[in-house]
This record gives structure tokens, C-alpha cells and sequence, in this order.
């Protein structure tokens, strides 16, 4: 198709699918056109092709998103919908039940009876039956996957419609991580949750006391006073940053100073007894602690959450751990709202071709003539093209039948990359760290926006908006990705498609697309980052940049280069993210300044940004944003 051109941003050239029909010729299966249409049905062999690059080689680690096409999934789950209609739209019903294609066995590119034939990467299903009168067809197919999670290949929930229903039923919805959070009436985690028990254990600390007159709370000892605030106005909740502030506590209060008096000695004690008291923490052999790094279920892990979407909030007499804003003002995300990456779906809404007499003996054969003597047409075009009539539609006297456009992906692709501007890279107090081959891992990627699409996997306005959250991060080699002063090979997810944006300043906003990457500070120093933050050693931070397509305008406007959807120069990419299309994002890191220690939300339009964004469609838009 015109789009797979190597400077366009789709990734629908790695794998196209192109599919066909082909009627039986056994006078068993259909004897007579009168008998065909007396069924109101022919039946027929059906046919789906692949090119040859999408189906030779063996998957890698990047296969999940099909980076490469030696990385083809396969397909177990293809369901086709007929139509008499030359075309159809939203407020069509749908006239049949969909025709199943899935066997039980894997549509699959390597070897085996269910794979392809090798002359026209076809493989050939017999026995289906077509209605008769059809000239349109809508096909849907699913990437197979054996006993993957859905965090790493990702998930959809799909909303059917039934006979006589509009098509407008039919939608594609953000798969929510966590759907039922456990939490109260005031939208805090119970006390019987993990997230709940954390809070409970944190509170013991924040309250120790070692007489009635020696609350830690009411000290009047300086150093001691001042942890206590650091403890109490911690806001990051996860139970790996509750380790480090501990740790830090506990490294206050483990030793009495010969300046201490008598009742410092004895409220350090009554501290670290009330660290010591949970079975999950014990003194380690080099002088710190030693936790149990699954104990709370690793909170918020235990919901398959990201850390920084754990907020822990000191009432004034416990902690609370957060899963929305209740009346804080805190400008977080709700729990509900984080989800899956998209799942990798295939789609077409195409007419037809037909032919009247049967074309299967030309799928089957490897090169040059089939057994029969019978030319094996090398590729899909060319066999199409040559032994099919346009404007078809189905009759009693159809016995081979093609569908003119190619299958595609029904989702979009992210590719980020990652670098340090500079070697050495300030926090918000001015210190200074200096990038190393493995200071700052990326461990997840969260991006906003993500609405449920239409049954042409279009987005639909008016359903709510979800995160979606990659905790999977590997490059194409199955390497972890760490930020130097190199660019780092890419990563990738799945996307639902967004909207274009218009010529409005609010059509503009909604287009744009916020993305932040979780790093794991591996490096020795406590940073602080933004709002006073602190980002302890092996905790996690954020820093968010903001995708913006309108920026693609036709101009050179900052120095802009400008990118179409096809070779033509015509039609503008007007979207962050489209169906079967890759986007390719540089992030490029010049301070710490705006880091996060735990995640607001990203769907607020006034967010500090920490990141400066190139985006690369293919081959180069680039975007240089201010950090904000």
C-alpha cells in the first residue's frame, strides 16, 4: 500500500495482511448454484497472506509489538462480518453473526500444518461459508499469545454487537490494571490491605513515644524534631520508598550521643523498638536494616500499580495511604485510571473482488507450477490483480472472492529513547550526580490519554481517559535501558490511536499526549526533585514530557520539519498516535529539577514538564520543547 514508504511513521510495512477466499470445487460441498441460493450461502476456502518479509525468521525480544517482522505473533482469535452494503458507517447494523475463523490452532509464520504457504505466504481455510449478496467485509484478528500477562502484551476489553445492532456498539476499551482498589468510604486503602497495613506500620513509628511526657511528636531534640517533620511530610507511599525513609530514621535513632540526655536516649529507643517491632525489618549486618522486599506486597506492586501512583498522607494522627484525591488537592490519578498497554489487534473495512471460477490451486504452490501445471503466483498483488474483478459482489456463481485492502494494524506503536544531555545532571537542591552506564534505569513508561476507539478503532471523545502503564521495558535485544549521554536503544508499547488536532487551541490541547518515564535511581545520592521531593537510592522518580502534533503544520515554524501520511505530500500527520503507525520519541534529559517522586496526574494541562521531547515520525520530526 502507498503507506508503507520507509519515511512514513506506520510500522504497518513490518506485517500486512491481505486476505482471500477461494469456493470449495467439490459438487459434495456445493452441488448446484440453485442450491446455493436456496442456503443463501456459498461456500467457500478461505485464504490469508501474508508478504514475504512478514513470515520468515524467529521472533526476538521486541515481539510483543512485532518490531520486526521475523517477530509475527500469529493470530488465534479472526472473526469476519459480511455486509451487503458497498459500504458502511456507525449507524449500520450489523446484518450477520461474524464468520469464526479460529480452528483452535495458531495462524503462525514458522512451520507446521497451520502456517503459510511459501510462494504466497497464504494459508488456506476450507469450508466457509459466505452470504450470498455481500460486498463488504469487516475483519478483526488478535495477536496470540500463550500464558503472557496482560503488562506484557498487553489487553483490550472488546464490546460486541449483535444482529440488527449498529455498528456503534462496537468499541475497544483501556483495560484497567486495577479496577477495585480496596479502599473506604474517604478514598483511603483499607486497613486490612497491604497498602492499608504499610500505613498502620508507619504510623507506629510516627507515634512512638517513651512516657507519656516523651512523644516523639511534642520533642523538644533538635535532630530528632527534624526527622520526625522529614517523616511525616513524606509523600511518596510505596513500601520501596518507606524502606529508605526508615532506613534514614532508623540511622537517626540507632546510636545515643554522649550530648543526649536521658530522655533523648529513651525516645530513640522507644523509635527504633517501634521500627524493630515489625517482623518484615531487622537489623542487618553492616550496621543498617534488612527488609523484606515483598512484605506489604511490595505495595503498590501487590496492584500491579506503578510506585509512584502511591500517595501516603499524615492526618494529623496516622498515615493514610491514598488511591485518589479525596480533599487533599493533591493532583494525583486514581487507581481505576491506570491501565494496560493496547493489545496488538488487526482490522480491515474492505470490498470485495470475486472471480468466478476456483483460484485456490494458485495459493498452494511453492514456486513456478503447482502439481496440477498451474501457475503459482509469486506474490498476493500480483495473483489478485490478474484473476479478479473489481466491484464484486457475492452470487451463486462466485467461487473465489478477495478482500481489496489490506489487513492493518489496529493499534499504533511507541518507540522511546532515552539520553542525558549532559554527564553530570543538577537535582532541585543544586547537587550534582553524575551519569554513569547504569545510574538511572528505565523501569516503566506511563502515557495519557487513552480513550476506548470505535469499531474503526477511532478514538471516542466522550469516554473517559485512562494511563496507560508499560512496566516492561527491554529494547529489541532483551537488554535493559539505562539514561547516559548516549541515546539508548529503543523501547516500545502499544497505543490506541488519539485525536487530530484542529485549528482551535482547545483541539490542539486534546491532541497532545503526556508520557512519563520511571527511572530507578541506582546511584548512592538522595535527590531531591521537585516540590522538595526527595528521591532516595533505589526508589523510583518520573519525568514527563508532552507529545504535540500540531507542531506538524506544514511549516518550518522553529525549525520544524513537516510529515505526511503518504508520499504525496497531502495529508498531514495530525495525530500523536495512529492506527498501524509507529511514533518514535526522543527524551532528553538536561536536569532533575522537575523530577517526581510520585505521579500526578498526567491528564492536567499545566504539569511541569521534566523532559525535552524530539518526536521522530519515521524519519525526523523533531521537537525540541522548552522544559517547563
Amino acid at each position: 500500500m502507498d503507506k508503507m514508504k520507509k519515511y512514513l511513521m506506520m510500522f504497518a510495512a513490518l506485517v500486512v495482511t491481505t486476505v482471500g477466499f477461494t469456493a470449495c470445487s467439490s459438487e459434495g460441498d456445493l452441488s448446484s448454484e440453485e442450491q446455493a441460493e436456496e442456503r443463501g450461502v456459498v461456500k467457500t476456502e478461505f485464504t490469508i497472506a501474508f508478504p514475504q518479509k512478514a513470515v520468515q525468521g524467529t521472533r526476538m525480544a521486541a515481539s510483543n509489538v512485532q518490531f520486526q517482522p521475523s517477530q509475527f505473533r500469529g493470530i488465534s482469535s479472526m472473526e469476519l462480518y459480511p455486509f451487503r452494503a458497498a459500504s458502511i458507517s456507525g449507524d449500520i447494523p450489523l446484518e450477520f453473526t461474524h464468520i469464526n475463523l479460529y480452528d483452535g490452532s495458531t495462524l503462525n509464520a514458522l512451520s507446521g500444518s497451520n502456517s503459510f504457504y511459501f510462494s504466497t505466504n497464504s494459508h488456506l481455510y476450507q469450508d466457509v461459508d459466505i452470504p450470498l449478496g455481500t460486498k463488504t467485509f469487516m475483519f478483526y484478528g488478535v495477536a496470540s499469545k500463550t500464558n503472557e500477562s496482560a503488562s506484557a502484551v498487553g489487553a483490550l476489553i472488546p464490546t460486541k454487537a449483535t444482529v440488527g445492532q449498529n455498528l456503534s456498539v462496537i468499541k475497544f476499551s483501556p483495560s484497567p490494571i486495577c479496577e477495585n482498589p480496596p479502599v473506604d468510604a474517604n478514598g483511603y486503602l483499607t486497613d486490612t490491605s497491604n497498602g492499608g497495613q504499610l500505613a498502620t506500620y508507619l504510623t507506629s513509628i510516627a507515634t512512638a513515644q517513651a512516657a507519656n511526657d516523651n512523644v516523639w511528636a511534642t520533642t523538644l531534640n533538635v535532630p530528632l524534631k527534624s526527622l520526625y517533620e522529614k517523616f511525616i511530610t513524606m509523600k511518596a507511599g510505596s513500601w520501596t520508598n518507606a524502606m529508605a525513609v526508615v532506613s534514614e530514621i532508623y540511622n537517626g535513632v540507632k546510636t545515643a550521643l554522649s550530648s543526649d540526655n536521658e530522655k533523648t536516649v529513651a525516645l530513640k529507643t522507644a523509635i527504633k523498638n517501634a521500627i524493630l517491632a515489625n517482623t518484615n525489618v531487622s537489623e542487618g549486618t553492616n550496621g543498617g536494616l534488612s527488609f523484606t522486599t515483598t512484605a506489604f506486597g511490595g505495595y503498590p506492586k501487590d496492584l500491579g500499580l506503578p510506585d509512584g501512583a502511591a500517595y501516603i498522607q499524615w492526618t494529623g494522627s496516622a498515615f493514610k495511604e491514598l488511591k485518589s484525591n479525596g480533599s487533599t488537592g493533591w493532583n494525583m490519578a486514581n487507581f481505576e485510571k491506570y491501565a494496560y498497554p493496547a493489545e496488538l489487534y488487526y482490522h480491515v473495512i474492505s470490498d470485495i473482488k470475486t472471480s468466478e471460477k476456483s483460484e485456490s490451486s494458485h495459493y498452494t504452490g511453492n514456486s513456478g507450477l503447482n502439481t496440477t501445471g498451474t501457475t503459482a503466483f509469486t506474490n498476493w498483488n500480483n495473483l489478485v490483480n490478474t484473476n479478479y474483478t473489481a466491484g464484486g459482489t457475492v452470487t451463486s456463481s462466485t467461487r473465489s472472492i478477495a478482500i481489496v485492502k489490506q489487513v492493518q494494524y489496529a493499534v499504533g506503536r511507541l518507540d522511546v529513547k532515552v539520553r542525558a544531555a549532559m554527564t553530570s545532571l543538577n537535582d532541585n537542591a543544586g547537587a550534582s550526580v553524575t551519569i554513569g552506564s547504569n545510574t538511572f534505569k528505565v523501569t516503566g513508561l506511563l502515557v495519557n490519554g487513552q480513550k476506548a476507539v470505535d469499531y474503526k478503532f477511532n478514538q471516542l471523545s466522550t469516554e473517559p481517559a485512562y494511563t496507560l502503564y508499560d512496566n516492561v521495558i527491554k529494547d529489541s535485544n532483551g537488554s535493559d535501558i539505562y539514561m547516559t549521554t548516549s541515546e539508548s536503544n529503543a523501547f516500545y508499547t502499544l497505543v490506541l490511536e488519539t485525536p487530530e488536532y484542529g485549528t482551535t487551541a482547545a483541539t490542539k490541547e486534546a491532541a497532545k499526549v503526556r508520557i512519563a518515564v520511571e527511572f530507578e535511581n541506582n546511584s548512592a545520592q538522595t535527590l531531591v526533585g521537585r516540590d522538595g521531593g526527595l528521591i532516595y537510592p533505589g526508589t523510583k522518580f518520573y519525568l514527563i514530557g508532552t507529545l504535540d502534533p500540531s507542531k506538524n503544520d506544514g511549516t518550518s515554524a522553529e525549525g520544524h520539519t513537516s510529515y505526511y501520511t503518504d508520499n504525496t505530500n497531502t495529508t498531514l500527520i495530525t495525530k500523536a498516535f495512529m492506527q498501524d503507525y509507529n511514533t518514535v520519541v526522543t527524551l532528553a534529559v538536561s536536569d532533575l529539577t522537575k523530577a517526581y517522586n510520585v505521579l500526578p496526574d498526567l491528564g492536567l494541562p499545566r504539569l511541569e514538564m521534566g523532559l525535552s521531547v524530539d518526536v521522530d515520525w519515521k524519519q525526523g520530526i523533531i521537537q525540541t520543547l522548552d522544559i517547563e
